[in-house]
């Protein structure tokens, strides 16, 4: 029988790392489906959702339950998501990619980078795994 969701989180809170994994088995595919929508190819959305997760895992006795957990672990891929697009943006002193002989990046810039023609994540491949230190490992498999 599976712990209600306030129970994994008072856990994790008070320092349960297996109760922070069933947090994370239970809201990782949403969350990779989010990241998804947000960089359009699955590498960047793995790397999204293993900073979100990792993030809350530092900031899990932050929670207050005034939203749901979903609603936090949102607002923490928006604010991380948010970074990188800042981090990854060139001022356009500094932008060398223009002229000549560089596809235009204008359009590219709302997205995470990504090659041309990388295709993204099929719907039938397992669910990405994510370990936090040794600690953590994908709690669905026997």
């Amino acid at each position: 029988m599976a712990l209600p969701e306030n129970d994994l989180i008072s856990r994790a809170q008070n320092g349960d790392v297996d109760a922070f994994c069933l947090l994370v088995s239970g809201h990782q595919r949403v969350m990779y489906a989010l990241a998804l929508r947000f960089c359009s190819n699955h590498h960047d959305a793995e790397d999204l959702v293993q900073e979100v997760f990792l993030s809350a895992y530092r900031a899990i006795r932050s929670f207050r339950g005034e939203s749901t957990f979903h609603t936090w672990l949102r607002r923490i891929m928006v604010n991380s998501f948010l970074s990188h697009k800042r981090r990854k943006e060139l001022p356009a002193s500094m932008d060398v990619t223009g002229g000549v002989g560089f596809p235009d990046t204008q359009h590219s810039r709302s997205k995470c980078p990504r090659t041309e023609g990388e295709a993204t994540r099929p719907n039938n491949l397992p669910p990405l795994e994510t370990h936090y230190g040794d600690q953590c490992r994908r709690r669905n498999e026997p």
